[in-house]
């Protein structure tokens, strides 16, 4: 079956609402067959919404109350989108394929939430800031260009939303506070000085071997 494939942005109100990341949902993929392609692409947009309110619920509920959690009717969580992109869609005759972002209302979540009586976090927490150790042998890499691990991290940047993820930069500052040998022998004054600087909460020191699948072991110190 031939496929049409485009590209729209519908752009509803108040955009600047829409800044905070935490009630941004990204990638929502979804594909759905009707008896045409105008019911398809209905079924999915309405997939698509219960899709991100889902993958916000994830961020914002503790684990215990997501068990069975279930997002509402399309109906209910329409007023609470704020704005929405269609970034990428094919369709035929009788299918649609689609990838959505929706950022929603901050103050209408909440309101639902409220209304639920469920517990729910909407401030992220301050960051994680990680430091990735690279071993070899018998040397302990940090700041060289050939830590391969660090590099790793700088090409994945940060992610998570609710605790934003950060790596060092390793200027003058970050190499004096913490250096290739510290990864089990550092300064505890030193690494709080690191992370008043990141402004960071916690720190983790994750240390990569070759031949292990670059698997992370980690030493976790809080601020």
């Amino acid at each position: 079956t031939a496929f049409c494939a485009g590209f729209a942005i519908f752009l509803m109100i108040s955009p600047a609402l829409a800044e905070d990341p935490i009630f941004t949902v990204e990638g929502v993929q979804v594909d759905i067959t009707a008896e045409s392609a105008l019911a398809a692409r209905d079924q999915a947009f309405a997939k698509a919404q219960q899709d991100a309110f889902a993958a916000l619920a994830q961020r914002m509920l503790p684990e215990e109350d997501l068990t069975g959690f279930t997002p509402p009717d399309p109906l209910v969580i329409s007023p609470m989108v704020q704005d929405y992109e269609v970034t990428q869609e094919k369709l035929s005759k009788v299918r649609y394929i689609g990838t959505y972002t929706f950022r929603f209302n901050p103050r209408a979540v909440q309101k639902y939430f409220n209304k639920s009586g469920m517990p729910y976090a909407s401030v992220p927490s301050k960051p994680l800031l990680i430091v990735p150790f690279y071993k070899q042998g018998e040397q302990t890499l940090l700041w060289s260009p050939y830590n391969t691990w660090m590099n790793a991290w700088n090409r994945a940047g940060g992610n998570g939303v609710m605790v934003p993820l950060l790596v060092p930069m390793g200027d003058l500052a970050d190499v004096g506070d913490i250096g290739d040998d510290d990864v089990l022998d550092y300064n505890p004054s030193r690494l709080e000085s690191m992370l008043s600087r990141y402004e960071a909460g916690e720190a983790v020191f994750v240390v990569a071997t070759p031949g292990t699948g670059m698997q992370q072991t980690g030493d976790m110190q809080m601020a």
